[in-house]
């Protein structure tokens, strides 16, 4: 009995140190060496694992993975700033989720942080079709993307760029693909 109780208070000495919640669901991961599934970054790493399947399977492009692994790295360095390595699924609700989303707004633009967000929708998705998360925490919250305006480059900046003097063959093909699909737009605008 000793040194079962040896062992916890080394589990509970070992998820204090890693900054990790302390709760009871962990420290029995711990105790019978399972990794736990009510945990966000594990949550994140089994729909990483998943979706690395599918991009094999040929279902989803590599950039769709990239794109998931630029949110992962906000949502840890957002709890990095909260002091935390990990939360638990309890922990992550409404509150949470508005309180990342005005973080995201601090580095990023509005329509950037909402893309970021659907993200984590997704990842929040999947945890809730396996059982991991019991209530869907974004449900109530509602983004709105903004309209953006486009600029287009001026005819004096169209040909100032297509006057440009490049020894790069390469680059000189990139100009030359650029200026035609600047001529393309501006004539099909002009055509409307």
């Amino acid at each position: 009995m000793d040194a079962l109780r040896n062992k916890v208070i080394g589990i509970e000495t070992a998820i204090l140190r890693a900054n990790l919640p302390l709760t009871l669901d962990n420290i029995k991961d711990k105790l019978n060496d399972r990794e736990s599934s009510n945990i966000l970054i594990n949550l994140i790493n089994k729909f990483d694992m998943e979706l690395r399947k599918n991009i094999a399977n040929g279902q989803y492009s590599e950039s769709i993975y990239l794109k998931y692994q630029q949110s992962d790295k906000h949502i840890r360095t957002y709890l990095k700033s909260l002091g935390k390595n990990d939360i638990t699924m309890d922990n992550v609700n409404s509150s949470f989720i508005k309180s990342y989303f005005d973080y995201l707004l601090t580095c990023m633009q509005n329509n950037s942080a909402i893309m970021i967000m659907s993200k984590l929708k997704r990842i929040i998705n999947y945890g809730l079709s396996f059982n991991y998360i019991t209530s869907d925490p974004i449900v109530n919250i509602s983004f709105h993307m903004e309209k953006t305006e486009t600029d287009y480059l001026t005819e004096a900046e169209v040909n100032r760029i297509a006057l440009l003097d490049i020894e790069d063959k390469e680059l000189n093909k990139i100009r030359d693909v650029f200026v035609f699909r600047e001529l393309l737009i501006k004539y099909i605008f002009i055509s409307l």
